[in-house]
């Protein structure tokens, strides 16, 4: 296993590599200049191009390049544009909400998709599976951000159960914590219940009409037993593809959330940092979620072997 997963790391470096060089080609073709921003409106010429050679932007840009991405490797990505401070500490300061979002999706999104997913398949046909797949279909037809506010206005603004917007750290009270994660957890999640539980039926379908399904029958399996110990395992690949989809697809739903529900996350920072037009921070953030991209997905492809060994390392 230490091999492949070897093997994994190696091939990602040239993948992050050209994700620096679009990164940094990008942002330095977009309209704008950095200097500017950090002078001011009243800044003169002279001020702005004091404050070009300062940040190096008046060198060719493979030396730009080569000089941040030497910091990036560092550890080091700069300081904000607007406000001066290292980005690196911005990042950290607001990962907390992003983590604990994206964990707590991630988690509600297989504790509920896939039992249902199963039971769907199971009833093929029946009613339980017409409603599934309907339910499946109104979920991922409904963008994120009308979810979250026809949940605002049912549990916080309608019933009052719930805070509007806001986050708290698990240091405030478990229960504290939870309180202002459980509508943007269950807005967000909503989308990926959906796919996720399409994609298990139908995986578990797929799987029900091979052989060994019927051979279990045969040797007298109970349907439990027949589901969980053959079809689902033995959709497993499929679905680890789906999840490792998710967990990806969460970055872009991320940004959506936090700036409804006004949660200090790295998705509220992308957004400031855009409307700042912050070109520093952004870099940072498009790295940072390149860099968790490929880690996912060298993670799936890892569990590939692990839940089936036939897979070629």
């Amino acid at each position: 296993m230490l091999p492949v997963i070897l093997k994994r790391l190696a091939a990602t470096i040239p993948v992050l590599f050209v994700v620096a060089v679009v990164i940094f080609s990008v942002l330095r073709l977009t309209p704008g200049d950095p200097a500017a921003i950090v002078a001011g409106d009243g800044a003169t010429v002279q001020q702005i191009e004091a404050i070009r050679h300062h940040m190096g932007l008046d060198r060719p840009i493979p030396v730009q390049f080569v000089t941040w991405i030497s910091d990036v490797l560092r550890g080091d990505f700069g300081t904000s544009l607007i406000s001066g401070l290292p980005v690196k500490d911005m990042i950290v300061d607001r990962m907390g909400p992003t983590i604990a979002i994206t964990l707590y999706t991630v988690i509600y999104t297989l504790l509920i998709s896939i039992p249902v997913g199963i039971l769907a398949a199971w009833r093929r046909g029946k009613a339980i599976d017409r409603l599934v797949t309907a339910g499946s279909v109104l979920g991922f037809s409904v963008p994120v951000f009308i979810t979250a506010y026809l949940l605002i206005f049912l549990f916080s603004m309608g019933l009052g159960w719930l805070p509007v917007q806001g986050y708290k750290p698990l240091s405030d009270g478990v229960w504290n914590h939870l309180r202002h994660l459980i509508l943007p957890v269950a807005s967000l999640s909503t989308i990926y219940i959906a796919l996720m539980t399409r994609f298990v039926r139908t995986s578990i379908i797929d799987t029900l009409g091979e052989d060994y399904i019927r051979t279990a029958h045969a040797k007298g399996l109970n349907e439990r037993e027949v589901l969980v110990r053959h079809a689902l395992g033995n959709a497993a690949v499929p679905i680890l593809t789906i999840i490792g989809i998710t967990v990806t697809m969460l970055i872009g739903g991320v940004v959506v959330t936090e700036s409804v529900f006004n949660i200090p996350g790295l998705g509220r920072l992308v957004v400031e940092a855009i409307l700042a037009k912050d070109f520093t921070i952004i870099q940072a953030l498009i790295v940072l979620f390149s860099v968790v991209d490929i880690f996912v997905n060298l993670v799936i492809d890892v569990l590939y072997r692990v839940v089936d060994p036939r897979i070629d390392s």
